[in-house]
């Protein structure tokens, strides 16, 4: 473990400029940043290779690279809060292990690549940011907000990364009854302005309208698209009390050759980054059973809706997906076929079908050789249902996802 006593954080410095600097308190505007490694790397053994780099050599030589035992970074920012001792500032922490035998599971996870200077040594680490609500520039709403907006700048390179007040500020141009500052968190309209403030689509959908059972369809598909799912979770206390809570789906786990979800991972700012969660009951995700349940005192926590950010240029909504997906299953379920849905940019689509044999059909069932199909113009983002037999891809059935009419523009079977 390496600590940065002083450190500057970019956000916390303008939530510093934008409310704790006009405080009466003395809030110090510098933070401390933590690296954890896997190896056993001191302060004295790091500030060694400064003075000699044959004492780097020497340990990499030893135990491999420097960045493959990073684990990441926390960063702590030393302000007044009245339920924890300190606030969890920006923090990149690695995911757990990704890797699948025929009998473990499979994680997927979102992630951006994100690059760290370490007092001069580069390293850089695949995960998610994080960070805890911090109830004077933003309370759960807004963390979410935060956490998505680096999804999607990843992704579509805008809109720009915005500090836990900023988002506030920009959210609350729609009125509310409260006001900015001290945040008392956002309405599920306010969420859906920022983005929509920013250019982007977002739709809010009850989990009842789309049906319980196509919960899991939806959390898949647009987990394995990059595209952030902002969750609002209603929390019934022992006491009878409720509240609501916003957090953001990074990431699931399918059971061994099937596409049933065994756990969701999710960005609670209130229990960590990638924090495990289970499905209650009927294997949906309706009815969650995580940290707030178990430690927190609550009685049950519900999935009472999604908020799901978009590009304006995927037009096809889950809502509209809904036909397709029962129509699909039903199809499928009497050829003895497992579909599993997916919301694909084609340039990755094609790059997963370059190595693979297969022919396609059109419309009109017209033959079309594979060098044919991948050298046509096809539309930037497209639904694929795939089907599957004893864990082998049969079939891909593509619609085109910029248009508003669920059209079915290809065929692919595989050989």
């Amino acid at each position: 473990m390496i600590i940065e006593e002083e450190y500057i954080d970019k956000d916390f410095l303008i939530d510093y400029s934008n409310f704790y600097s006009r405080s009466f308190d003395d809030v110090p505007k510098k933070a401390t940043r933590v690296h954890f490694f896997s190896s056993k790397i001191s302060k004295e053994t790091f500030f060694s290779w400064m003075d000699d780099i044959s004492e780097l050599e020497s340990f990499v030589e030893e135990n491999g690279p420097v960045e493959d035992s990073y684990l990441g970074f926390i960063v702590i920012k030393h302000v007044p809060n009245n339920r924890f001792p300190k606030i969890l500032g920006r923090t990149i922490l690695r995911t757990y292990e990704r890797k699948k035998t025929k009998t473990s599971s499979a994680k997927h996870f979102i992630t951006i690549p994100n690059r760290i200077s370490l007092f001069g040594l580069r390293l850089s680490l695949d995960s998610l940011p994080f960070q805890t609500q911090d109830k004077c520039v933003g309370a759960c709403a807004t963390a979410s907000l935060w956490v998505a907006n680096h999804c999607i700048n990843a992704l579509f390179k805008e809109p720009p990364i915005r500090s836990l007040s900023e988002i506030t500020s920009r959210s609350t141009n729609l009125v509310s009854h409260g006001r900015a500052f001290p945040s008392s968190g956002l309405t599920i309209e306010q969420m859906l302005y920022y983005f929509k403030s920013n250019g982007f689509e977002a739709e809010f959908i009850l989990s009842e309208m789309i049906g319980l059972d196509r919960i899991p369809i939806f959390i898949k598909s647009y987990t394995d698209a990059r595209l952030p799912i902002i969750v609002a979770l209603k929390l019934t206390h022992r006491n009878g009390k409720e509240a609501l809570h916003a957090a953001v789906i990074t990431g699931y786990k399918v059971k061994p050759n099937s596409n049933e979800l065994l756990n969701l991972y999710v960005h609670d700012d209130q229990i960590g980054p990638y924090s495990k969660v289970r499905s209650v009951g009927d294997n949906n995700f309706h009815i969650w059973n995580n940290e707030w349940v178990n430690e927190f005192g609550y009685e049950e926590v519900e999935l009472y809706g999604l908020i799901i950010p978009t590009y304006d240029k995927i037009r096809i909504t889950p809502e509209m997906m809904v036909n397709v997906i029962d129509g699909v299953s039903t199809s499928f379920g009497e050829q003895g076929l497992i579909p599993s849905y997916s919301l694909s940019q084609i340039s990755e689509y094609k790059n997963r079908l370059f190595p693979r044999s297969f022919y396609a059909l059109n419309r009109k069932n017209d033959f079309i050789t594979k060098k044919e199909f991948l050298c046509r113009n096809l539309p930037r983002f497209i639904w694929v249902v795939k089907g599957f037999h004893e864990d082998k891809e049969i079939i891909n059935i593509i619609f085109d996802a910029t248009d508003g009419y669920n059209k079915h523009i290809y065929t692919l079977i595989f050989v």
